[in-house]
């Protein structure tokens, strides 16, 4: 009789394996105030926020850390800019890939993208920077 229950149990608690798991985690969201006050929610992992004087005023640079290739994140910042007025224009860069998005009545901001892979995966990095004028 204690097999039948046994068995009865271990059928009750296999049932349950066939339930397909929804993931609880969502992707991070970032925001980014940009200078001309617009902000842009981005899926990225906030790494550093800094700013670096130099000789226009202050280097503004988010820094974000995203597990898509260099082409997604692309089109997320094109995707998140592009409604807000800016133009994307490519530059070339040995090191990763780089753009410049232009407003007529903003400082233009950078994009630098690079992709390296950790532990077997893709992982790109994004650094979204402008120059805040001197006051």
């Amino acid at each position: 009789m204690k097999i039948k229950y046994a068995f009865l149990f271990a059928l009750a608690l296999l049932a349950g394996c066939n339930e397909k798991q929804t993931p609880t985690t969502q992707a991070p969201v970032s925001a980014v105030k940009l200078q001309d006050g617009s902000e842009i929610q981005l899926t990225g992992k906030l790494i550093d926020t800094l700013k670096k004087p130099n000789a226009e005023g202050v280097m503004s640079i988010t820094k974000l850390r995203y597990s898509e290739n260099i082409e997604a994140v692309q089109a997320e910042f094109e995707s998140k800019l592009k409604p807000l007025g800016y133009t994307p224009y490519s530059l070339p860069s040995a090191e990763g890939v780089k753009f410049n998005y232009t407003k007529p009545s903003a400082p233009s901001i950078g994009l630098f993208l690079k992709s390296n892979t950790a532990n077997g995966e893709n992982v790109s990095t994004a650094s979204i920077y402008w120059n805040e004028p001197k006051i």
